[in-house]
C-alpha cells in the first residue's frame, strides 16, 4: 500500500504513514478516512497471509513484479524480508 507522493502506508499499530505522519488522508471526512484505513489494513493481512503461503516462491513476485537477480536477498529485493519473516514451513 502506498502514497503516490511519497510511499506512506498504514503501518498498523502505528496508524497512517511511514513515520506516523502522513497527512494524505486529511481531506477526507473522518468516517471516509476510518473506512479507507480499514479497507486497507483489511489488504495488508490479505498480503501478509500470502506471504505466509508462500506465494513469493513463485517469481514473479506477487507484490512488486520484481523477478531478477537475488530476487530472495532483501538487499536487492525488499519484498524478500517479508517473504523471510512470515512464510511458514
Amino acid at each position: 500500500m502506498g502514497c503516490s507522493n511519497h510511499g506512506c502506508f498504514i503501518n498498523t499499530p502505528n496508524g497512517m504513514g511511514t513515520n506516523s505522519m502522513c497527512h494524505c488522508l486529511d481531506p477526507l471526512k473522518n468516517e471516509d478516512r476510518l473506512a479507507v484505513m480499514r479497507k486497507l489494513t483489511t489488504l495488508l493481512k490479505y498480503e501478509k497471509l500470502l506471504f505466509e503461503l508462500g506465494e513469493m516462491e513463485k517469481p514473479p513476485c506477487f507484490r512488486c513484479g520484481y523477478n531478477g537477480e537475488g530476487y530472495y536477498q532483501p538487499d536487492k529485493h525488499p519484498c524478500a524480508e517479508l517473504h523471510h519473516r512470515y512464510r511458514k514451513r
